[in-house]
């Protein structure tokens, strides 16, 4: 499969983009993240169907913090609160 083959509409997978390339799809995720452990020629080929494909990483959505942020303005010696 190359770009070409890769059908138009919604932004192709991480899978897909492997399978046009001809490489695994740990190997696009090296090339995403920027990892030096790919073989140059890989990386630029990866690199070019990402781009036509208009490759687009997909936000993660994280749950709300259960902390909170506590800010004293003054703080005197233990003890001895004013």
């Amino acid at each position: 499969m190359s770009a070409a083959e890769i059908e138009p509409g919604p932004a192709p997978t991480l899978a897909e983009v492997a399978r046009a390339a001809g490489v695994s799809a740990p190997t696009v995720s090296k090339v995403l993240n920027g990892r030096a452990d790919v073989a140059p020629a890989t990386r630029a080929k990866v690199e070019e169907i990402l781009r036509r494909t208009g490759y687009q990483r997909r936000r993660t959505v994280t749950p709300p913090s259960r902390l909170l942020d506590l800010v004293f303005h003054h703080w005197t010696a233990p003890g001895r609160w004013r």
